[in-house]
């Protein structure tokens, strides 16, 4: 802002002021009243801030031209585990109108603990689109975990009503239905639930708690046995079998399954125990990644593995790092591990088909990449590496790939999010 005097009398003579660009002249009582002073001197900034300068810029300024859109940036957070990374990107940048964007951010709300928000998120959605399946899931989700069955109940038989065989909404109204007294019902939705999840514990389960509680122990150990059978590190089942062997007049069974339940449980500490120094050394990898040092990184990585050899998140982190330390070949190794652990995630076989491009293996790594883009067609990274492979092999998949990657990261849909809600 300027004033300079000018020759003259009167209003010709008066101080000039610089507003809206242009030289305007000003009565000399102008400055001997401040606050007037103050008002008219604002008035530029007053207009900008009313033709709207200095809002925040809309969702589609904050992407890079070709870059990735806010909500193709978000699907990846949450793909990689950070849903409170993508719930603070989506709160500051995008539209919570938006159905689609409201999905993501109840998605990551809900992956953070932030029931509230989530489910606020989620009737936005459903204010849009009514008959959304998978936002009404979440709020009946949510329920349960604040303990609110009634509204839990009413979400998950409205979703029944029209989609029968909806396993999600069949196992968590099995389990309402058993923690509030309803054995038939629990047991009915629990027998279809074990139909629709053939491998699945916690449905024989239920059955054989149901039988129990029934006053009918013998049947309730029989079903609870083929539950152990499924999955012998299910503590629960165990504990409910040995509650049934006693009520059985089975004592021996009871007190060996007993024993059994009480060694599980000590391993589990261990577990957690090991688990926890990990993480430890976990946050002091990240910290120095924040810090641009991927090589000291890499050293926190390993003292958390040597805690925790068989996390697959440890293991895919710190193939991730070496390769950005520039030793794609320690990266392998840790990502083989991986993939030999949870050969079925995603982004594990992605991370390893990098791997194996930067290493010239690009057979190799076109096999994990197309097991990535099957389990999980949605992620543009996994096309934008593809794109990368079929151009190393000269075939004209390349191209194709690149445009799907694009469409993917501005938005072009929503993919299926990884991993179960918590």
């Amino acid at each position: 802002m300027e004033a300079r005097p000018l020759s003259g009398t009167g209003w010709s003579a008066a101080p000039r002021v610089l507003y809206n660009r242009r030289m305007v002249p000003c009565h000399p009582g102008f400055f001997r009243r401040p606050a007037l002073a103050v008002f008219l001197l604002l008035l530029p900034w007053l207009a900008a801030c009313g033709r709207g300068a200095g809002s925040p810029p809309s969702p589609s300024s904050t992407a890079a031209p070709g870059g990735p859109s806010v909500r193709a940036q978000a699907e990846n957070l949450l793909r990689r585990g950070d849903p409170r990374g993508a719930m603070e990107l989506l709160s500051r940048y995008s539209d919570p109108k938006d159905p689609d964007i409201a999905f993501l951010l109840g998605e990551a709300a809900l992956r953070s603990g932030r029931y509230a928000r989530a489910e606020k998120a989620f009737r936005r959605v459903l204010a849009s689109r009514p008959d959304d399946l998978p936002a009404s899931m979440r709020l009946a989700r949510i329920a349960f975990l604040e303990a609110r069955y009634g509204p839990a109940r009413e979400q998950l038989d409205w979703i029944l009503a029209r989609s029968p065989d909806h396993a999600e909404a069949r196992a968590l109204r099995s389990r309402i239905r058993l923690r509030t007294g309803d054995l038939n019902g629990a047991a009915a939705d629990a027998r279809r639930w074990s139909q629709l999840a053939p491998d699945a514990a916690e449905p024989l389960r239920i059955l054989g708690a149901v039988q129990r509680k029934r006053g009918d122990p013998s049947g309730a150990v029989e079903v609870l046995k083929r539950a152990v059978a499924l999955d012998p590190a299910d503590l629960p089942s165990r504990q409910e079998l040995a509650k049934a062997y006693s009520e059985a007049g089975q004592p021996a069974l009871a007190e060996e399954t007993s024993r059994e339940v009480a060694r599980l449980e000590r391993r589990e500490r261990e577990v957690s125990r090991r688990r926890l120094e990990a993480s430890y050394h976990r946050v002091a990898a990240i910290q120095a990644l924040d810090r641009g040092n991927p090589s000291q990184a890499l050293k926190s990585y390993q003292d958390a593995l040597s805690h925790d050899p068989e996390n697959v998140d440890l293991l895919l982190e710190a193939g991730e790092t070496a390769l950005k330390a520039g030793i794609p070949a320690v990266a392998e190794e840790y990502l083989d591990r991986a993939v030999k652990l949870e050969p079925y995630r995603p982004a594990v076989r992605r991370a390893r088909g990098e791997v194996l491009l930067e290493l010239g293996k690009a057979e190799a790594s076109l096999a994990d990449l197309l097991e990535a883009a099957r389990l999980d067609p949605g992620d543009p990274a996994v096309h934008r590496s593809l794109a990368k492979t079929y151009g190393v092999l000269n075939r004209p998949e390349a191209e194709e790939e690149a445009a799907l990657a694009a469409d993917l990261e501005k938005g072009a849909g929503v993919p299926p999010l990884a991993g179960p809600t918590p």
